[in-house]
């Protein structure tokens, strides 16, 4: 190893940092060429602050002579991994023919081949657009005075008074979102968006040109394909003062804020008509957008730089992402080292549960790219980039982990390996074991046996005999109904009928009449059949019960002379001595079930013990529809279904029913009402390995095979 240590390139310039929020100070290493900075800690300032030593050992020899520095062995470490990192970064000066042949070849073999530059930047990359620098400056002035506090307050003041204002006609401003889902609605949605990000990103560059940072371009990011708009203020590094930093963060949110309060208050005081729609589309799209996307830390948006200023961490992701590799390594496998950087004990916590759900997040999001991808368009490029999301995501970073631990020797030690079987063998033990021995299914626990009561016929209400809730038996008398014109039908009808008897009797001794003894005889029978007709008429009108049971949902406004109609529900009459469970199992877990096989209802509401069941039945093909409203998405169920022409919940997945039967005494008491809750049905087991290879099976023959 050559003692000499290797020059550093003339144009890097050292620079104070930002303060941090404990009050030390930082050190930048500015690289103008490469547009890059870095943050150093002290001991890589000492030890660049001496490198014109020119050789190790008397760089080494002037910091023993500083009473404020670590032991030399410390200082060798930490001196050959600041080599490590200048050398990596590009940062030494190549001096004579081989070392300039040498930053050739390296510059050459990592330019990256259209395939891999694909594979980089399919998930970010930046298109800038313009250079703005000259503009914002020309016009700062004129825009100046929003950063003011007078501003700010009265800009509080009015969307305070906006949202009071539309809390008092909250349903009206609900009411006029359904306009929007038209495609003239949704055009005017994506206008007001556009409007409010090009103000976002103004707000941006305004900013960081007040405090004297360049923005040396703007234009569009795209996020997993998806066009955003960018500000470059890269150069807010130069800023001292966290608090400037801050503000630059913060103003793209404080601006679409601002739009989104006075857009609000324009719809409280606005006519109907365009204005009004626009002024909607300004307040809802720019309040949620800015909540769901901006502030959200686990994406390099305004939250994620608000957060690593405000904690004074820049790169705040790698560092979180390269304290939680050392702690795995340190932690579960043994293999005790430095960490990369010294935290304290809760921001090492919070570091490792930052880097955990941003990992999580980048993954559900690349796995919900590629789903969105796979079902909107062909089944093949679905697959390609679900499997590249898992790759990128998922198995490249542990694959470049092992290859580092390769060569730093890490998985040397005996602690270490022995670690790692038992570690592979839990993995293995998880995957391949039949764990997941249930089904779940979204059910209902009703009565087997409900009744409603309706009107026979249009009718006027004479006399309400029951109460809600009250117990009735077979043939109890529920409500007695008339209709005033079967009386007057059933005078008529006597009427005739005694004159056919008059007519009938006098063709003894009236030969005309005699004649038409016949005629007579078939005009008694037909009165006779209006009479027996009418009497079921009346029987009809006295509502009775046809089983026993519990008057339930008695319609409160019945009373003496209310007219109903026969497709109004009166009652219900509700045996709640035997109950049964209907419920929906996913097509996919069919399979695993099997007939009498053991169950239980736990109910949405926590205060109701466990039913036990048996698996009745099992529909043999998937249904239609969700017959059961309560577990269908549109009625707030669990079940996601969409609704068709007919109104019926059509399942987004395929779905089998399912009946189950109580386990215990023939008579389950159950109350009126029907309950929603879940099923936990015994099934054939199957392991996490063993249903994916399933799931991908499926997935290739039965979406790209055929």
């Amino acid at each position: 190893m050559s003692d000499a240590l290797p020059p550093l390139r003339q144009e890097l310039r050292l620079e104070a940092g930002a303060v941090r929020p404990d009050g030390s100070a930082t050190w930048m290493l500015h690289d103008p060429v490469q547009h890059s900075h870095f943050e150093l800690d002290p001991l890589d300032v000492a030890l660049l602050a001496r490198w014109q030593a020119g050789a190790r050992e008397p760089l080494l020899a002037q910091c023993r002579a500083d009473p404020g520095l670590p032991q030399t062995e410390v200082l060798r470490a930490h001196l050959q991994g600041l080599l490590a990192f200048l050398a990596e970064h590009r940062l030494l000066r190549a001096e004579g023919a081989e070392a300039a042949s040498a930053l050739a070849t390296r510059q050459l073999a990592s330019r990256p081949t259209p395939w891999q530059w694909l594979l980089r930047h399919h998930l970010s990359l930046r298109l800038p657009l313009v250079q703005p620098a000259a503009f914002l400056e020309r016009t700062l002035p004129a825009v100046a005075w929003l950063g003011q506090r007078g501003a700010h307050r009265a800009w509080a003041a009015l969307a305070l008074l906006g949202l009071l204002l539309v809390l008092q006609q909250w349903d009206t401003f609900l009411g006029t979102a359904p306009e929007f889902l038209t495609p003239g609605g949704l055009l005017l949605m994506a206008a007001a968006l556009s409007a409010t990000k090009v103000l976002h990103e103004l707000g941006h560059a305004y900013t960081a040109t007040a405090f004297g940072c360049r923005v040396s371009s703007m234009g569009i990011h795209l996020m997993l394909g998806v066009p955003m708009l960018y500000t470059d203020t890269s150069s807010a590094w130069r800023l001292t003062v966290r608090a400037q930093r801050l503000w630059i963060d913060a103003a793209g949110v404080l601006v679409e804020t601002g739009v989104a309060g006075l857009a609000t208050l324009a719809w409280t005081l606005l006519p109907e008509g365009p204005l009004r729609s626009v002024a909607f589309a300004l307040a809802t799209s720019t309040w949620l957008l800015t909540l769901a996307v901006n502030l959200n830390p686990f994406a390099r948006f305004d939250g994620y730089y608000f957060l690593s200023d405000w904690l004074g961490m820049p790169n705040l992701q790698p560092r979180a992402f390269a304290l939680a590799q050392w702690w795995i390594e340190d932690t579960l496998l043994g293999h005790h080292s430095a960490p990369p950087e010294v935290v304290s004990g809760r921001r090492l916590a919070g570091l490792l549960t930052f880097a955990t759900l941003t990992w999580l997040y980048r993954l559900s999001l690349g796995l919900g790219v590629a789903l969105l991808v796979y079902h909107l368009f062909f089944k093949a490029l679905g697959v390609a980039l679900l499997a590249l999301e898992v790759w990128m995501l998922l198995l490249k970073p542990v694959v470049l982990w092992v290859q580092q631990g390769l060569a730093r020797g890490l998985w040397r030690g005996t602690t270490t390996r022995w670690r790692l079987l038992a570690s592979g063998a839990l993995l293995l033990a998880l995957l391949g074991l039949p764990l997941d021995r249930q089904v779940e299914a979204p059910a209902v626990l009703a009565p087997t046996r409900h009744t409603p009561v309706h009107a026979p016929e249009p009718a006027r209400i004479e006399e309400v005999l029951v109460r809600e809730g009250q117990s009735v038996e077979a043939g109890t008398l529920l409500l007695r109904l008339a209709v005033p014109d079967l009386a007057v039908d059933d005078t008529r009808a006597r009427i005739t009928q005694l004159l056919q008897n008059e007519r009938l009797d006098r063709g003894v001794a009236d030969a005309a009449d005699r004649g038409q003894r016949t005629v007579f005889e078939e005009q008694w029978q037909e009165s006779q059949a209006t009479l027996h007709a009418l009497a079921q008429r009346r029987a009809a009108l006295e509502l009775r019960a046809l089983h026993a049971g519990t008057v339930t949902d008695l319609d409160a406004t019945l009373h003496p002379g209310r007219w109903v109609a026969p497709e109004q529900q009166l009652a219900r009459i509700v045996d709640t001595r035997h109950a049964a469970v209907q419920g929906f199992v996913p097509q996919s877990d069919a399979w695993r079930l099997s007939r009498n096989a053991a169950a239980r209802f736990i109910a949405d509401d926590p205060a109701r013990p466990a039913l036990p069941l048996r698996l009745a039945s099992v529909a043999e093909a998937a249904s239609e529809h969700i017959d059961l409203r309560l577990l269908a998405s549109p009625h707030g169920g669990p079940i996601s279904a969409r609704s068709d022409a007919r109104s019926r919940a059509v399942p987004v997945v395929a779905q089998r029913r399912v009946g189950l039967e109580p386990t215990g005494a023939a008579d389950t008491p159950t109350d009126a009402v029907q309950r929603r809750g879940l099923v936990v049905i015994e099934a054939e087991g199957v392991s996490l390995a063993g249903e994916m290879a399933r799931r991908l099976r499926q997935l290739l023959f039965d979406e790209l095979v055929h």
